[in-house]
């Protein structure tokens, strides 16, 4: 308790904290060195990070005991914080508002914001290779049957032929590895509103809250044909997406036009918002069978 106002204490909570994150798989020696040909390979993933921070909340109540103001309070609460991974200081915060408008009936909202760093995983996965076939993962194999127009505009740009069939090309190799070096953090706000009713009649209570959420920097990766696709697909020709793979040139004296391999890294894919409502109702009472608690 920091101090005393009108309608009561006023809370808090301090700290700092300091954390150290390792991770260190290493694969069997064969699979590492591609011995094992025709088979996926993978490489040592390994890698630390470490964080500090430094946080702090407090609980203001505002006012009680008033027509239509049973209680009202705020919470504030704040984080700063370091990770190695990513270098820059970062802060995250929420307000909440909590109002007992009658001993049944009370309203709450908050707004915050959220960060996450990429995990180890994320950042240090070794890579890892596997195989595809080109049927599976290319759209300009016979691109002039396509009813997709931006396909049939960048695969023609990309000087392939409109009846490239890919007889005699081999699979591509498909990479994932991590994202150290580009990988930004995810970041979001959250919002919502709510009421909830407890009546006196019972051991029963209700709540109804409206949510909203944006992702924005949501790391994950794409498979093969999401990226390939994402290349030739899209109204810009050519586009970040066309950095993440390799194909042979048209005059290529072996396999023209193939392609070799496919570079599906971590990486920051774009943003995501969710909104919605919560409804949920609780009941529990005791009878001389049992307890029931639904």
């Amino acid at each position: 308790n920091l101090f005393t106002l009108p309608a009561g204490d006023v809370n808090s909570a301090f700290g700092a904290e300091y954390r150290r994150y390792s991770i260190n798989d290493q694969p069997d020696p064969n699979n590492a060195a591609g011995y094992e040909w025709g088979y996926s390979s993978a490489q040592p993933t390994k890698g630390t990070d470490h964080v500090h921070e430094i946080f702090g909340e407090v609980n203001i109540p505002i006012l009680k005991g008033l027509p239509g103001v049973e209680s009202l309070s705020a919470d504030m609460s704040a984080r700063e914080f370091k990770y190695a991974s990513v270098g820059d200081s970062s802060n995250v915060w929420k307000y909440g508002l909590s109002w007992q408008i009658t001993p049944t009936w009370r309203a709450r909202g908050t707004m915050g914001t959220s960060y996450r760093a990429p995990q180890l995983y994320e950042l240090y996965l070794g890579n890892q290779s596997g195989f595809l076939g080109q049927l599976g993962i290319d759209p300009c194999i016979n691109w002039g049957d396509s009813s997709n127009d931006f396909i049939k505009a960048n695969c023609a740009a990309a000087g392939i032929p409109s009846d490239y069939a890919a007889n005699g090309n081999g699979s591509a190799t498909i990479f994932q590895g991590g994202g150290k070096g580009f990988l930004t953090p995810e970041k979001s706000r959250a919002k919502s509103l709510g009421i909830v009713w407890t009546p006196t009649w019972g051991n029963f209570n209700m709540a109804l809250d409206y949510f909203d959420y944006h992702i924005r920097g949501e790391i994950s990766t794409l498979s093969a044909s999401d990226i390939i696709n994402g290349c030739y697909g899209s109204a810009v020709y050519p586009n970040n997406f066309c950095n993440l793979f390799h194909r042979n040139s048209p005059s290529d004296p072996g396999h023209p036009n193939m392609i070799t391999d496919v570079h599906a890294t971590y990486i920051n894919i774009n943003s995501e918002r969710n909104r919605g409502y919560d409804l949920q109702m609780n009941y529990s009472d005791d009878f001389s069978f049992g307890k029931i608690t639904a």
